[in-house]
């Protein structure tokens, strides 16, 4: 693994990129490292800022084969490929960049080998089926807006005109978000379908049902 390389590439598109080994821990004879994913790209923070983080178990470093497929430094994105061999061998990919005012990574799903190949295997099906209905071009096609959708962070609103709702129904200003980050706001929202559940406050991240009552 070419460490060297890889920072470089990171800092082609704006970012910094810090790899760190992690050593083997032995626990009862066996070794074993702290992380079971063998290997993890995150985004950390130190004084300076935020910055990407490779972290390799020092006993798989060999065997791992890190390299960036493509990067697009105006568009602050890169695809980054990580090879696993030996007796569970993978080859995994991710998409590191900035989007609206912080960096991300996200796995990709598939064989992407550039980033608008990345960029298009994150698309919800439902995303992609816009885009058939509704073509934009190639430059509009990863925007925020469109005719086809509006995006906000990983959330995608995909036009339905069939459907009428209820005005009393409709949520003003209701924040969507994964786990406990900060949620997005949405001007109107209003639920349909799905299955009603009742939760406890200190539980609602554990929930992914649509329609949730709260009851404490």
């Amino acid at each position: 693994m070419n460490a060297i390389n890889i920072v470089s590439k990171f800092a082609a598109m704006g970012a910094r990129m810090k790899v760190r080994e992690i050593p083997s821990r032995w626990r009862n004879g066996v070794r074993s490292w702290i992380d079971p994913q063998d290997f993890a790209v995150d985004i950390q923070r130190d004084g300076t800022g935020e910055f990407f983080e490779l972290r390799v178990p020092t006993h798989l470093s060999e065997a791992m084969d890190v390299c960036v497929m493509q990067v697009e430094p105006k568009q602050r994105h890169l695809l980054l490929a990580v090879r696993k061999t030996g007796d569970q061998p993978a080859f995994d990919r991710f998409l590191c960049g900035h989007d609206e005012r912080e960096w991300f990574v996200a796995a990709v799903p598939g064989g992407a080998s550039s980033v608008r190949q990345a960029m298009d295997a994150l698309q919800p099906q439902e995303v992609r089926a816009a885009l058939t209905r509704n073509p934009v071009s190639s430059r509009k096609r990863y925007s925020r807006k469109n005719r086809a959708f509006r995006r906000q962070g990983e959330w995608f609103f995909v036009p339905e005109p069939s459907v009428v709702m209820d005005e009393k129904l409709i949520l003003r200003n209701e924040p969507l978000r994964r786990g406990g980050g900060k949620p997005h706001l949405v001007a109107e929202l209003a639920r349909s379908g799905g299955e009603t559940v009742y939760v406890c406050s200190g539980f609602r991240t554990a929930s992914r049902c649509r329609n949730i009552a709260p009851c404490c």
